[in-house]
């Protein structure tokens, strides 16, 4: 079946308005909130360290307080374990919100991110090497085939957290599926990047301003994480909806 892209984005923006979705955009938030804190803590721990070299050492309390608004007092192993666990838990997530987009009635259920969760963050992780490293190479050798084969295999890792695919097979799929429809398939993509920067930058940049004027660069730094987390759960329910075009 082919992509309607005013179809997908219409029904994806419709579910990305129910009561679950709010729901999902708080879970992102607070997990997004915990990223930037071990991320911060580590950038923070290895500069003074001297990791970065003896240029980066000499950072100002002010400036240092604006690169990494968020750190903590943890070593630099807890933080960096911390960010490795998170961004698990981020792709766990993630997985939890497409099968919540894949049903008519968007609700949230545990199942959503246990079942099978292990093959699929494995298989994700695997083929997202691959998938980096394909893309890689299509950029390198000219731009065109970089973005024919991201079009052709963006949807790869939906055949996993759908139909429990393993990565390689998930590819052959989405490459399969996507004859005749990459232009779309690419429409449909291109709409919501472009979409999603102009929010980051008018909203969350915005949001960002105000938090920091309002309560410091800290509490600005975690309020500017809240437009990120709203957007990623329309993202996700917008790209749900055209890979069930896309696979039906």
């Amino acid at each position: 079946m082919s992509i309607d892209i005013g179809n997908a984005i219409q029904k994806g923006l419709e579910k990305g308005f129910q009561r679950d979705s709010v729901i999902l955009m708080g879970i992102f938030f607070a997990v997004s909130v915990i990223s930037q804190v071990m991320g911060d803590t580590l950038m923070k721990n290895l500069s003074e360290s001297g990791t970065f070299g003896s240029q980066a050492q000499p950072f100002s309390q002010i400036t240092m307080e604006q690169l990494v608004p968020l750190a903590v007092n943890l070593p630099t192993g807890v933080a960096a374990v911390g960010g490795i666990l998170t961004g698990l838990l981020s792709l766990t997530v993630t997985v939890g919100a497409v099968r919540m987009f894949l049903n008519e009635d968007v609700k949230l259920e545990t199942s959503h991110f246990t079942d099978n969760i292990l093959w699929v963050l494995a298989n994700i992780v695997a083929g997202g090497l691959l998938f980096s490293l394909a893309l890689t190479a299509g950029f390198i050798a000219f731009i065109i085939p970089g973005i024919f084969l991201f079009a052709s295999l963006f949807f790869w890792s939906f055949y996993v957290i759908d139909k429990d695919m393993n990565f390689f097979e998930a590819m052959k799929t989405a490459w399969n599926d996507t004859k005749g429809n990459r232009l779309r398939a690419l429409g449909l993509l291109l709409i919501v990047f472009i979409g999603n920067a102009v929010f980051a930058i008018v909203i969350g940049g915005t949001t960002s301003f105000i938090g920091t004027m309002a309560g410091g660069i800290a509490f600005g730094s975690v309020l500017g994480l809240l437009p990120s987390a709203i957007a990623v759960v329309f993202t996700w329910a917008i790209f749900t909806e055209g890979y069930k075009q896309l696979s039906e």
